[in-house]
């Protein structure tokens, strides 16, 4: 049964501010129990954006929103901009290395104010209109580091480290739109011999932004006055260790894959033996409940949330962004596997919360061909 704890014996202290004071909340092992949840307690809506096909690519590694705009980091080609009814306007910049170009179309992040991407790629800067204007490139050469993330707002540009093969000078660095450094957090994690790079980054909320990465203990709150302790991860078994571990050995231990944080839960996925996870935990009442998982380990076929609105796949959260003064989770799925489950009997003989959207989920795989570029799936949360 251990495998049905593994996230309460691995999450064990929220921590809040409260007049500068840190107050700590303890999880009990016994809260690890699944329990079925379902979409609809997050969300009434699931809007199906399918992306036009003019320009083709297999998978979506990044997503952000405007209130007119949806860039796409696709698998394979240069930044995609399109509209909210999944139209392709134009691309931003090439993949490249000259001037100008980037090799990686997910480590971007948009001004949504000023209509401004920017893009980071191998010690620069490189910042666009969103129309795919060129404005400028700024080195971070003199910062003697890689980033892994990146995150804008009100003038500041975050750039967020993971441990890469278990060496990192900085947890995160902060920088103005002009290259100036504002401030920083060194690495606390001593250097050792791995041969994998840790999962870690920045997660967005409303007016929130954290930091975590996989092999440090604590997950940091970023504020206008610095930062300070939000989650501390307990310290058992199951946590990696900062060693040279074989890849026979890493299914021994947790291996976490994306953290989001939304209004009443924090949605944690990880891998853990031969099943990818899937648990929240209830910002209330300190619960921890695994809410799917799956024996395949591979990203296409990790666990979801139940989709009881309109009986479509299961919800399968891999991006976060806020527009509109809303949020909204954000997967997708490829145009043919989401034909292949609306024609599935299970789908035929389902009873959704909301048949009508049932109903136009038919009329959109009716519309689609199975060459067709992914389609994205948008969870509105509920306020």
């Amino acid at each position: 049964m251990k495998a049905l704890h593994i996230t309460a014996l691995w999450i064990l202290i929220i921590a809040c501010n409260s007049d500068s004071k840190i107050k700590e909340r303890q999880f009990c092992i016994s809260n690890a129990l699944f329990k079925e949840f379902r979409l609809s307690e997050i969300t009434e809506q699931i809007t199906y954006i399918p992306l036009d096909s003019e320009i083709l690519f297999g998978g979506v590694l990044r997503v952000e929103l405007t209130d007119n705009n949806i860039i796409i980091g696709p698998n394979g080609e240069s930044i995609l901009n399109y509209n909210w009814k999944g139209k392709f306007l134009n691309k931003i910049g090439a993949r490249g290395r000259g001037p100008g170009e980037y090799q990686f179309s997910w480590i971007f992040t948009i001004d949504s104010e000023k209509d401004i991407v920017y893009i980071y790629d191998n010690h620069k800067i490189i910042v666009y209109k969103l129309n795919g204007e060129l404005l400028e490139e700024l080195s971070t050469n003199q910062f003697g580091e890689m980033f892994h993330d990146v995150y804008y707002n009100e003038g500041k540009i975050y750039l967020g480290r993971n441990l890469n093969l278990g060496q990192a000078r900085y947890h995160w660095l902060i920088i103005d739109t002009l290259g100036n450094q504002i401030s920083y957090k060194h690495n606390s994690i001593p250097s050792f011999k791995t041969g994998f790079r840790g999962k870690g980054g920045f997660i967005k909320a409303p007016d929130e932004l954290y930091y975590w990465n996989e092999f440090n203990d604590t997950i940091f709150l970023l504020s206008e006055k610095g930062y300070q302790p939000f989650i501390f991860f307990g310290q058992d078994e199951y946590r990696k260790p900062h060693d040279d571990i074989s890849l026979e050995n890493l299914r021994n231990y947790i291996n976490l894959d994306r953290i989001f944080a939304i209004k009443d839960f924090f949605i944690i996925k990880y891998i853990f033996g031969e099943y990818t996870y899937i648990s929240l935990i209830d910002k209330n009442d300190g619960s921890v409940n695994i809410i799917n998982k799956n024996k395949e380990t591979f990203i296409g076929y990790a666990p979801g949330i139940t989709n009881d609105i309109d009986c479509g796949p299961d919800f399968n959260p891999l991006f976060y962004s806020s527009v509109y003064g809303k949020e909204f989770l954000i997967t997708w799925i490829n145009a043919y596997q989401l034909i292949a489950h609306v024609e599935s009997e299970a789908f035929k003989n389902s009873t959704p919360k909301f048949p009508e959207k049932k109903k136009e989920l038919e009329e959109l795989a009716a519309s689609l061909n199975a060459n067709d570029n992914p389609v994205l799936m948008l969870v509105n949360i509920k306020e």
